[in-house]
């Protein structure tokens, strides 16, 4: 199943709720598509090695979210 949540608040894409999984990032209220996120994170200067665990935890949470 999937249902719609909104758009991303960068480039409009639509973002999902896809068979139960949150398919996006909300960041200081803010709902961004993940490929918003990352480019985002990308341009904040971040170590890579801090970027990959980054990606890592948000992979965990994000498998971990459930929706409603």
């Amino acid at each position: 199943m999937r249902e719609l949540i909104g758009e991303c608040q960068q480039c409009g894409k639509n973002v999902y709720c896809e068979n139960g999984f949150f398919d996006g990032v909300q960041e200081n209220g803010k709902l961004l598509c993940n490929e918003c996120a990352d480019e985002k994170n990308r341009h904040n200067g971040e170590n890579p090695e801090v970027h990959n665990l980054i990606d890592a935890i948000r992979g965990i949470i994000t498998a971990s979210f459930r929706c409603a």
